[in-house]
């Protein structure tokens, strides 16, 4: 116990450990003042009502009508914003954008999820054909077989 005591005393008087002590205090000192006083990243903070407000205008329409009242949302956010006329969601013409980008991309990948079942079906066929998990009695075999099985229910779901 003594010779761990004096290990850890000759430790912290070394001064490069002090001095990056020093330093990692400092540094986290900064970040607090900036979360608490900087302003540049809230700019971007999407508020949940912006999102519930996309998703109430775009709810009954199918996958491609959706997409394309964002994309026309999306093309008027730029001449709403130089017109001074009030933006839909969000006030800020930036914040409009990337919320806009980020539900069009939301759709985007909901268009294309039976695509991406169909890319699991055939990657564990593929998988199932390669000689090292082609025999059935081992975990890798049934692992191919069940990943196959749990994404069946989902096919067909719009």
């Amino acid at each position: 116990m003594r010779i761990e005591r004096n290990e850890l005393i000759k430790l912290f008087t070394r001064k490069s450990v002090l001095l990056a002590i020093a330093v990692i205090i400092l540094l986290n000192a900064g970040l607090i003042i900036n979360n608490i006083y900087g302003e540049t990243d809230r700019i971007f903070d999407i508020p949940a009502k912006a999102y519930k407000q996309v998703y109430a205008d775009i709810s009954g329409k199918s996958n491609d009508e959706a997409l394309s009242f964002i994309n026309q949302k999306l093309e008027n956010c730029h001449t709403n914003a130089t017109t001074n006329r009030k933006l839909l969601y969000t006030g800020n013409e930036e914040t409009e954008r990337i919320l806009l980008t980020e539900s069009a991309d939301s759709i985007q990948q909901c268009k294309s999820y039976d695509k991406y079942l169909e890319s699991i079906d055939l990657n564990a066929e593929m998988s199932g054909k390669i000689i090292a998990f082609s025999n059935s009695d081992e975990f890798s075999y049934r692992n191919i077989a069940k990943t196959k099985l749990d994404f069946v229910h989902l096919k067909g779901i719009k």
